[in-house]
Protein backbone atom coordinates (compact mmCIF):
# COMPACT_ATOMS: atom_id res chain seq x y z
CA UNK A 1 0.00 0.00 0.00
CA UNK A 2 1.57 3.39 -1.07
CA UNK A 3 1.86 6.18 1.60
CA UNK A 4 -0.71 7.98 -0.82
CA UNK A 5 -3.25 4.85 -0.37
CA UNK A 6 -2.52 4.87 3.66
CA UNK A 7 -3.33 8.39 4.35
CA UNK A 8 -7.03 8.26 2.30
CA UNK A 9 -7.39 4.86 4.11
CA UNK A 10 -6.87 6.69 7.50
CA UNK A 11 -9.05 9.75 6.59
CA UNK A 12 -11.71 7.96 5.78
CA UNK A 13 -11.63 5.36 8.76
CA UNK A 14 -11.41 8.82 11.23
CA UNK A 15 -14.43 9.95 9.22
CA UNK A 16 -16.74 6.87 9.65
CA UNK A 17 -15.58 6.52 13.47
CA UNK A 18 -16.74 10.10 14.00
CA UNK A 19 -19.98 9.94 12.14
CA UNK A 20 -20.43 6.42 14.08
CA UNK A 21 -20.08 8.66 17.41
CA UNK A 22 -22.11 11.43 16.32
CA UNK A 23 -24.71 9.23 15.37
CA UNK A 24 -24.44 7.62 18.95
CA UNK A 25 -24.39 10.46 20.87
CA UNK A 26 -27.62 11.71 18.97
CA UNK A 27 -29.15 8.27 19.06
CA UNK A 28 -28.67 8.41 22.74
CA UNK A 29 -30.14 12.12 23.50
CA UNK A 30 -33.32 10.96 21.39
CA UNK A 31 -33.64 7.97 23.88
CA UNK A 32 -33.46 10.00 26.70
CA UNK A 33 -36.29 12.17 25.81
CA UNK A 34 -38.43 9.93 24.34
CA UNK A 35 -38.28 7.75 27.32
CA UNK A 36 -40.44 9.31 30.01
CA UNK A 37 -40.04 12.72 28.35
CA UNK A 38 -42.59 12.44 25.95
CA UNK A 39 -41.09 13.72 23.10
CA UNK A 40 -43.16 14.99 19.99
CA UNK A 41 -43.38 13.78 16.82
CA UNK A 42 -41.36 16.61 15.20
CA UNK A 43 -38.69 16.24 18.19
CA UNK A 44 -39.01 19.80 18.90
CA UNK A 45 -40.39 19.71 22.67
CA UNK A 46 -40.88 17.40 25.33
CA UNK A 47 -41.98 17.33 28.98
CA UNK A 48 -39.57 18.41 31.56
CA UNK A 49 -39.82 16.84 35.51
CA UNK A 50 -41.77 19.02 37.37
CA UNK A 51 -38.94 21.22 39.38
CA UNK A 52 -39.42 24.93 40.33
CA UNK A 53 -38.58 27.74 37.27
CA UNK A 54 -35.64 29.83 37.91
CA UNK A 55 -37.20 33.10 39.79
CA UNK A 56 -35.37 35.65 37.60
CA UNK A 57 -35.89 39.59 38.31
CA UNK A 58 -35.51 41.89 35.28
CA UNK A 59 -36.47 45.06 33.58
CA UNK A 60 -38.73 44.88 30.40
CA UNK A 61 -37.64 47.00 27.47
CA UNK A 62 -40.26 49.14 28.72
CA UNK A 63 -38.52 49.81 32.02
CA UNK A 64 -41.19 47.82 33.87
CA UNK A 65 -39.54 45.51 36.71
CA UNK A 66 -40.69 42.37 36.50
CA UNK A 67 -40.24 38.91 38.64
CA UNK A 68 -41.06 35.18 37.09
CA UNK A 69 -42.40 35.09 40.38
CA UNK A 70 -45.79 37.83 39.27
CA UNK A 71 -46.78 35.48 36.83
CA UNK A 72 -47.14 32.42 39.92
CA UNK A 73 -51.10 31.38 39.05
CA UNK A 74 -50.41 31.53 34.99
CA UNK A 75 -49.20 29.57 32.52
CA UNK A 76 -45.63 31.48 31.03
CA UNK A 77 -44.22 30.57 27.75
CA UNK A 78 -40.54 31.76 28.08
CA UNK A 79 -38.72 32.27 24.90
CA UNK A 80 -35.45 32.52 24.62
CA UNK A 81 -33.98 34.48 21.40
CA UNK A 82 -31.58 37.06 19.72
CA UNK A 83 -32.29 40.03 16.58
CA UNK A 84 -29.75 37.71 14.31
CA UNK A 85 -31.45 34.59 14.66
CA UNK A 86 -33.31 33.44 11.20
CA UNK A 87 -35.74 30.85 12.81
CA UNK A 88 -36.16 33.60 15.95
CA UNK A 89 -36.99 35.82 13.28
CA UNK A 90 -39.31 33.65 11.34
CA UNK A 91 -41.40 32.39 14.58
CA UNK A 92 -41.74 36.09 16.22
CA UNK A 93 -44.84 37.28 14.24
CA UNK A 94 -46.52 33.68 15.33
CA UNK A 95 -45.62 34.04 18.55
CA UNK A 96 -47.29 37.51 19.10
CA UNK A 97 -50.72 36.13 17.46
CA UNK A 98 -50.61 33.29 19.98
CA UNK A 99 -50.07 35.72 22.52
CA UNK A 100 -52.71 38.38 21.35
CA UNK A 101 -55.20 35.16 21.15
CA UNK A 102 -54.64 34.21 24.76
CA UNK A 103 -54.61 37.72 26.08
CA UNK A 104 -57.90 38.32 23.79
CA UNK A 105 -59.55 35.24 25.28
CA UNK A 106 -58.49 36.03 28.88
CA UNK A 107 -56.82 33.07 29.15
CA UNK A 108 -54.48 32.85 32.00
CA UNK A 109 -51.41 32.61 30.06
CA UNK A 110 -48.28 35.11 29.72
CA UNK A 111 -45.12 35.25 27.46
CA UNK A 112 -41.81 36.67 28.42
CA UNK A 113 -39.52 36.79 25.77
CA UNK A 114 -35.35 36.43 27.32
CA UNK A 115 -33.20 37.91 24.81
CA UNK A 116 -29.84 36.95 24.55
CA UNK A 117 -26.18 37.74 22.96
CA UNK A 118 -27.74 41.28 21.52
CA UNK A 119 -26.77 44.70 22.28
CA UNK A 120 -29.91 46.70 23.43
CA UNK A 121 -30.23 48.73 20.38
CA UNK A 122 -30.80 45.44 18.12
CA UNK A 123 -32.84 44.18 21.18
CA UNK A 124 -35.17 47.04 20.79
CA UNK A 125 -35.64 47.18 17.14
CA UNK A 126 -36.66 43.48 16.53
CA UNK A 127 -38.83 44.14 19.03
CA UNK A 128 -40.35 47.26 17.34
CA UNK A 129 -39.78 45.70 13.91
CA UNK A 130 -42.01 42.71 14.52
CA UNK A 131 -44.45 44.55 17.17
CA UNK A 132 -43.90 42.01 19.94
CA UNK A 133 -46.63 43.10 22.50
CA UNK A 134 -45.67 40.52 25.48
CA UNK A 135 -43.09 41.56 27.69
CA UNK A 136 -39.40 41.01 27.24
CA UNK A 137 -35.73 41.22 28.72
CA UNK A 138 -32.48 41.53 27.97
CA UNK A 139 -30.67 39.01 29.76
CA UNK A 140 -26.86 41.26 28.71
CA UNK A 141 -25.25 39.65 31.75
CA UNK A 142 -26.25 35.80 30.82
CA UNK A 143 -27.67 34.75 34.43
CA UNK A 144 -31.18 33.67 33.00
CA UNK A 145 -29.90 32.01 30.10
CA UNK A 146 -27.48 30.08 32.27
CA UNK A 147 -29.58 28.98 35.12
CA UNK A 148 -32.18 27.52 32.50
CA UNK A 149 -29.37 26.07 30.65
CA UNK A 150 -30.10 27.60 27.34
CA UNK A 151 -27.78 25.76 24.79
CA UNK A 152 -29.09 27.09 21.52
CA UNK A 153 -31.82 29.64 20.14
CA UNK A 154 -34.38 29.39 19.46
CA UNK A 155 -35.28 27.67 23.19
CA UNK A 156 -38.61 28.02 25.15
CA UNK A 157 -40.22 26.61 28.10
CA UNK A 158 -43.39 26.29 29.53
CA UNK A 159 -43.71 26.88 33.28
CA UNK A 160 -46.88 25.83 34.94
CA UNK A 161 -49.71 27.94 37.28
CA UNK A 162 -47.02 26.52 40.29
CA UNK A 163 -44.45 28.36 38.56
CA UNK A 164 -42.91 24.64 37.73
CA UNK A 165 -40.67 23.69 34.58
CA UNK A 166 -43.51 21.97 32.43
CA UNK A 167 -42.24 21.65 28.66
CA UNK A 168 -38.94 22.43 26.93
CA UNK A 169 -39.07 23.33 23.05
CA UNK A 170 -35.58 23.22 21.29
CA UNK A 171 -35.08 24.95 18.06
CA UNK A 172 -38.29 27.02 15.93
CA UNK A 173 -41.83 25.57 16.76
CA UNK A 174 -44.68 25.82 14.83
CA UNK A 175 -47.31 27.98 16.30
CA UNK A 176 -50.37 25.04 16.18
CA UNK A 177 -47.78 22.43 18.73
CA UNK A 178 -47.17 25.18 21.55
CA UNK A 179 -51.09 25.97 21.11
CA UNK A 180 -51.49 22.31 21.69
CA UNK A 181 -49.49 22.09 24.70
CA UNK A 182 -50.57 25.29 26.68
CA UNK A 183 -54.36 24.06 26.29
CA UNK A 184 -53.34 21.02 27.70
CA UNK A 185 -51.64 22.98 30.58
CA UNK A 186 -54.76 24.90 30.83
CA UNK A 187 -57.13 22.11 30.86
CA UNK A 188 -55.15 20.14 33.46
CA UNK A 189 -54.14 23.31 36.39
Amino acid sequence: MSKRQFVISFVFAVLVIGFLALLTIYSTSLKDRTGSAGVNSKFSGYKMDSEPAYNFQASTHLGEAISLSDYKGSIVLLDFWSSWCAPCKKEAVALNELYVEYLGNNYDVEFIGVNIWDTHDDFVNHLDKFGIDYANILDDDGSVLFEYGVRGIPEKYLIDAQGNLAWKFVGPTEKTLLKDTIDNLLVNY
